[in-house]
């Protein structure tokens, strides 16, 4: 939003609204995630400029707010009693847990396939969770493993992966182009990780259907990557190899964007 004062020319530059005041906070089932995180250095510039973000200078700017960056060890699969107000450490600590309807914005970014076989109490827990910390007009950002990816064929490759349909828990090492969107790493590690593979009407069940939020996005994603060929074996992976010699891995993720409705 702009703000621009009556008396103000129309041929200057109107005045840019101050940048939101941002609370985030980090959520995974694994302690040893969140302390990875949590040397992360990006991670530890976040804290510290949200720390400096309650100087005096900045505090008067922004009316005493202050932007924090926080990380919890929390088990999303379960049903959480979530609190009607934050809980805090002291007068003012960062919330140590999100409570019911404070979120703005929700990203579940290759979540829900980890936590089970789809329907699943487990998975409809997961769902029900972020709905209820979701504000009245929150969305829901998603993004999962879509059916037949890439991903999902070689783990068909793997005794004693699959688990149950379009289930899998493995010990594979998958290498990556560094164009691939799943990981900023070279290697996408399932090493002992459960992995479901969703079709898209599954997904439109557990957040419209069960969860009555609004579909504003809903679509698969596919991209197609290239490697050249390095001259050996393909490791038995299943993969395209194109006349050129490339390798082509074919990734297929599911997209969408959820509002929860407005009281």
């Amino acid at each position: 939003e702009k703000q621009q004062s009556p008396s103000s020319s129309s041929s200057l530059p109107s005045a840019v609204s101050k940048p939101p005041i941002l609370n985030v906070h980090f959520v995974d089932i694994s302690k040893e995630a969140i302390l990875k995180l949590r040397d992360d250095s990006r991670y530890m510039r976040c804290t510290i400029e949200s720390k400096e973000e309650s100087t005096e200078e900045v505090a008067t700017n922004y009316a005493n707010d202050a932007a924090t960056v926080t990380s919890h060890v929390c088990n999303l699969a379960l049903p959480l009693p979530l609190p009607s107000q934050a809980t805090t450490s002291s007068s003012t600590a960062a919330p140590l847990l999100l409570k019911q309807s404070s979120a703005d914005f929700i990203l579940l970014l290759f979540t829900l396939s980890s936590i089970g076989s789809y329907p699943s109490s487990a998975m409809r827990n997961a769902v029900q969770n972020a709905v209820s910390m979701l504000k009245p007009g929150g969305v829901i950002l998603f993004r999962d493993y879509g059916r037949y990816d890439d991903l999902q064929l070689q783990l068909n490759s793997v005794v004693g992966a699959q688990l149950c349909d379009n289930f899998y828990v493995g010990d594979l090492n998958i290498k990556q182009n560094h164009d691939d969107e799943t990981s900023t790493n070279s290697v996408e590690s399932k090493k002992g990780v459960g992995c479901y593979f969703f079709d898209i009407n599954e997904v439109r069940d557990l957040f419209a259907t069960t969860a009555g939020l609004e579909v504003l996005e809903l679509e698969y994603i596919t991209r197609i990557y290239k490697k050249k060929k390095s001259g050996s074996k393909n490791n038995g992976r299943n993969c395209t190899q194109n006349d050129g010699g490339a390798v082509e891995r074919r990734r297929i993720w599911i997209h969408g964007r959820f509002r929860k409705p407005s009281v």
